[in-house]
């Protein structure tokens, strides 16, 4: 009875984790989906159970790994190292013969083995050759993973729509990579209505179309599944830095799951915007509690476009940047507001940014050189009529 209850419990534990995991994929406005490259490879060799684990503590929602096919139907993580010792001839004991000896106590890393160890924490997103989609799906089925594993294909869009609903329980990853925008509209819409959570869109052009909240606009926040992009190299992403800047840049853009070599750094940053939310919603309650009506006309219009703003920014999806920006506009639109019939230009008077004052300092040094230019050749010409008198 005690073993029967310990394991009704961790079996609770599991589907209460996995639940989670799934409540937030499921539902396009639950907040950024941060996904981790091949684990966490700053501390740990890519695409190992190790690496997976540790991206998993760290706070990822998905994972990437690359599987590799067995002879005999299993799928397995290798390390970058390990895969010029084995190939796919070889059944799942030959290449841990090949690896580790046939008396060896490591064991390769199967894909069974490493779900098993994440407990629902994460998803994983599954790379492998194409070709094998039907194996990984039977292979997905067999083990019960078809909730936790995400297959991602490139695939046009017409066959990941028909594989999708020819197979309603394999959850799909479609990859857009074209620049044309009806194409896109096309390619998101169809892959949304067939079930697809993610789609994940690249291009080597900084301002490819995918790119453009006019594109993932409609997706992430009038669909059914998240826009997703791939920061890791130049060419996924319009050659933006896998860094802040790139993640705000993508994300204000319209882009709710993001894959990062850098796991723990978007984390910190996704966390940072989470906690600008309480600040966030006492200026924006401050700025509803002002009566309009004791207000100038401009101190109405600049407090109407800072609520519209901050109501923005608290969206689930909503960049730290557009937080920030919304924040302060609401905190300027308060302070700085101006009561019905004075003069409008106070407002402008009590507003000292750096942009004034640089703009004093120049005319100031501009009006100092002129002086100084003046005062220099009015002296130049006193000497030459002084020269002339003297040669006369």
């Amino acid at each position: 009875m005690a073993l029967l209850l310990i394991c009704a419990v961790l079996f609770g534990v599991s589907l209460s984790a996995a639940a989670g995991f799934e409540s937030k994929l499921n539902e396009p406005q639950g907040g950024v989906l941060a996904v981790a490259h091949r684990g966490e490879t700053t501390a740990h060799v890519p695409n190992t159970s190790d690496a997976v684990l540790a991206a998993a503590d760290a706070g990822a929602d998905l994972i990437s790994v690359a599987l590799t096919k067995t002879a005999d139907n299993a799928f397995v993580l290798l390390a970058d190292g390990q895969k010029a010792l084995v190939n796919e001839t070889q059944t799942l004991l030959q290449m841990q013969t090949a690896l580790y000896g046939g008396f060896s106590a490591q064991k390769v890393t199967e894909l069974t083995d490493v779900c098993e160890a994440l407990s629902g924490r994460a998803g994983l997103i599954a790379d492998f050759e194409t070709e094998d989609l039907d194996a990984l799906c039977a292979y997905l089925r067999e083990n019960g993973l078809t909730e936790l594993v995400l297959p991602r294909v490139f695939l046009p869009q017409k066959e990941i729509v028909r594989f999708a609903q020819a197979n309603p329980d394999i959850r799909l990853l479609g990859v857009y990579r074209g620049n044309v925008v009806m194409n896109a509209n096309a390619f998101l819409k169809e892959l949304s209505e067939a079930g697809l959570p993610l789609v994940q869109y690249q291009n080597k052009n900084y301002f490819c179309v995918s790119f453009q909240v006019f594109t993932t606009g409609r997706f992430s926040v009038g669909g059914n599944g998240r826009a997703m992009v791939n920061m890791t190299q130049p060419d996924l992403c319009g050659r933006r830095e896998d860094s802040i800047t790139g993640w705000d840049d993508m994300i204000s853009r319209g882009f709710s799951a993001v894959e990062t070599g850098d796991i723990s750094g978007l984390c910190a940053y996704l966390a940072r915007s989470e906690e600008m939310l309480p600040g966030l919603r006492s200026a924006l309650d401050a700025a509803q509690a002002q009566p309009l009506d004791s207000l100038s006309a401009q101190s109405v219009k600049a407090l109407e476009a800072a609520i519209a703003a901050g109501e923005a920014a608290l969206e689930s999806n909503a960049a730290l940047s557009v937080r920030q920006s919304a924040l302060s506009a609401l905190q300027n639109a308060v302070s700085f507001a101006v009561p019905a019939g004075e003069n409008e230009t106070r407002k402008g008077a009590l507003q000292i940014t750096t942009g004034k004052v640089l703009t004093v300092l120049f005319f100031a040094v501009l009006v100092f050189a002129v002086q100084v230019y003046m005062h220099k050749k009015q002296d130049q010409k006193g000497e030459d009529h002084h020269a002339k008198k003297k040669h006369h």
